[in-house]
């Protein structure tokens, strides 16, 4: 019996922890529409992006005041677009993915994206 081939779905990839996040981040944010999507930790210090420079740090500073719990939170608004917040942990530490604005599909593709982050964060 012969072995199926395999499909690689990803294009895009690196063994690099943090080029990974980014790459995961990027085709979240084009994806779902996003203006920006952040990696942060619980200071708010930015540890992975996707967006504009600026506007993805004003983000991850105010990811912490999001959800303690995997459920989304919506939390104000940052340059005209509603920022939501989605927790997760890694290595007992909490990180939170934060979005700006998006479609309505937002919730969804924050949930695929946070698995994608913990796949990552265990591999590398």
């Amino acid at each position: 019996m012969s072995a199926k081939p395999t499909f690689e779905r990803r294009t895009r990839r690196s063994g690099l922890t943090f080029s990974a996040l980014e790459l995961q981040l990027e085709h979240a944010k084009v994806s779902g529409h996003l203006d920006a999507l952040v990696l942060a930790d619980a200071d708010g210090v930015v540890i992975a992006f996707a967006g504009d420079h600026d506007v993805c740090h004003a983000l991850g500073a105010l990811a912490p005041l999001g959800p303690r719990s995997k459920t989304p939170a919506c939390i104000g608004e940052l340059t005209g677009g509603d920022v939501c917040v989605r927790s997760l942990r890694s290595h007992g530490n909490p990180l939170y993915l934060a979005a700006l604005g998006g479609t309505v599909a937002r919730d969804a593709l924050l949930a695929h994206a946070v698995l994608g982050v913990e796949r990552i964060l265990v591999s590398n």
